[in-house]
């Protein structure tokens, strides 16, 4: 009787971790290999596989303690560590980290840490040195195809869209691109489609949520939108990304004085946030402070030539003058 209500071996309970990873239930493997480092702290294949749990789950502070109690100097390691080091919000020392290794991984963790620091033009660098050394890593790929889009090179974008699918059409990376790429094309339902399913592995992920929040928006949804934001806003509700998703909304609906309030204490923030920045620039413009939009629009202007949203406002201004 004793036995049959015992918890599952060791050699059990890594297999089940090992098989919520390959389905996506992130949460149940972390609870697992938990258990298993508790039970067998010398365990350092358990202790490895927990670490790129919480990669995946993007806690860079638990991965942190696991691969510093791992303490070991390979290079492989490094790089999981600069990837910590990302989600700790320590850019330059991700960069550091993996300086020295050249496989994909390295690659895709200095492009976003270049981004994070504001330095596109090597992040773009990192991306395609990483493409061309790995032209089948599906998590590059998405990556660079993220990028492509923000840097409006929707063609780009689509190209490595494909190869990322063919590479692993079901990974969230992919997913993730496959929904940007659809709301660039001003196709929401399809989106919408990739988005969910991302939402049906986990719940709680950040990019997919604000990507569903957009497709609803694209869609006219608005009272969707807004349960959907109530709804996640106790998960989300300190990213800068689910405040411009608010700012949006108030937007759709006019309320000016509610977008500034929104985005007021968070302007240094909106400087690598290009929507944040326009609405934030277009509520300024609405509310009669024109001096402060341009500042924003310049901005913009840099990082994103050729906006037609840009133009416009910045026409808008200029007439108005």
């Amino acid at each position: 009787m004793l036995s049959a209500c015992s918890e599952p071996s060791v050699a059990d309970r890594i297999a089940r971790a090992e098989s919520n990873l390959q389905s996506g239930d992130l949460k149940a493997a972390r609870l697992d290999l938990i258990s298993v480092v508790n039970e067998q702290p010398d365990n350092r294949d358990a202790r490895l596989k927990l670490a790129q749990t919480y990669l995946a789950l993007e806690d860079g502070e638990g991965a942190w303690s696991q691969l510093d109690a791992l303490g070991d100097t390979r290079a492989d390691l490094a790089v999981l560590r600069a990837e910590a080091e990302l989600y700790r919000g320590r850019p330059a020392k991700a960069l550091e980290l993996a300086a020295t290794t050249d496989d994909a991984d390295a690659h895709r963790i200095r492009a976003r840490a270049h981004v994070a620091l504001g330095d596109f033009d090597a992040a773009r660098s990192e991306l395609e040195k990483g493409v061309e050394a790995s032209p089948g890593d599906a998590a590059i790929l998405s990556d660079y195809a993220l990028f492509a889009l923000a840097d409006g090179d929707t063609p780009k974008a689509s190209e490595l869209t494909r190869r990322a699918a063919k590479a692993a059409p079901d990974a969230i990376g992919t997913r993730l691109a496959m929904g940007r790429l659809a709301l660039a094309k001003e196709s929401p339902d399809r989106a919408l489609s990739h988005f969910d399913a991302i939402l049906e592995q986990r719940a709680d992920h950040a990019a997919a949520v604000i990507g569903k929040a957009d497709a609803l928006g694209e869609l006219g949804q608005l009272d969707a939108l807004e349960d959907f934001l109530d709804a996640n806003e106790a998960t989300l509700g300190s990213d800068l990304r689910f405040a411009v998703l608010q700012a949006r909304l108030a937007a759709t609906r006019g309320e000016w004085e509610e977008v500034r309030s929104l985005l007021q204490s968070r302007e240094k923030e909106l400087r690598d946030q290009p929507e944040g920045a326009y609405i934030y620039a277009t509520a300024l413009t609405q509310l009669g402070n024109r001096e402060l939009a341009r500042t924003y629009l310049t901005r913009l202007e840099t990082r994103y030539p050729g906006d037609p949203r840009v133009a416009q406002l910045r026409s808008r201004i200029q007439s108005s003058d």
